[in-house]
């Protein structure tokens, strides 16, 4: 099953100089009108800043005059790992006009930062399969870096997961499915997807929560 593995991240990595002009601009853009003038939903706009995140600094450009504002936002996420702490980021981009309004979410990315649980003190070495995982894919895919661009490349490693997985018995035996006692093969295999899918998924659910809520603040009025 192993070797299914390898020769499917093999298969990626021989396609991957194909696909790389594709994955230079990774942008979703989507624009919508609105009741509201441009001036209310500049307002609106430096409001929704000021209540989503903790500090202003987020705000990477902005000019009033042309309504366009540059939001560089970054949160970490949870996953199943004591080893490995991601922290999702991305760049919106809103340009505001008179009823109507654009916003492009642009360089999604998942920073993967290794981190020392308690009970570690500094001088035992860090050696987990996560931490051989997450590195080892870096090296492979990212020119060793932890910083991965959630793009083509990301999927496909997530697929290539996935597939493996579904391609792994979960039982050794009648006995062990009867007693709901998977392989250990399998639970690696499940542990790794879940540790790629699990801090996209952290990214994808805020990402969309935050979008949800400045489409909400660009529409409505509160003439209080």
């Amino acid at each position: 099953m192993k070797t299914r593995l390898i020769i499917l991240m093999t298969a990626l990595f021989a396609a991957m100089p194909l696909a790389a002009a594709s994955e230079q601009d990774q942008s979703v853009e989507t624009i919508r009108e609105s009741p509201l003038s441009k001036d209310d939903m500049w307002h609106n706009l430096r409001r929704w800043v000021s209540l989503t995140f903790d500090r202003s600094d987020v705000i990477d450009m902005e000019d009033a005059g042309r309504g366009t504002m540059i939001v560089k936002w970054a949160c970490p996420v949870k996953i199943a790992s004591e080893f490995i702490d991601p922290v999702v980021s991305a760049t919106y981009q809103i340009d505001v006009r008179e009823g109507k309004y654009r916003v492009r979410c642009l360089a999604p990315k998942i920073s993967f930062r290794i981190v020392r649980p308690s009970g570690f003190d500094d001088y035992t070495p860090l050696n987990s399969a996560d931490i051989n995982l997450i590195t080892g894919l870096a090296q492979r895919f990212y020119g060793g870096s932890l910083d991965w661009p959630v793009d083509e490349t990301y999927d496909n490693i997530l697929n290539a997961y996935v597939e493996y997985l579904d391609a792994t018995p979960k039982y050794r035996s009648d006995r062990d499915r009867e007693k709901g006692k998977p392989s250990d093969e399998w639970k690696t295999a499940e542990h790794n997807w879940k540790v790629l899918h699990d801090a996209k998924a952290g990214l994808d659910s805020l990402n969309a929560s935050m979008l949800e809520s400045l489409n909400k603040s660009m529409t409505v009025n509160d003439d209080f």
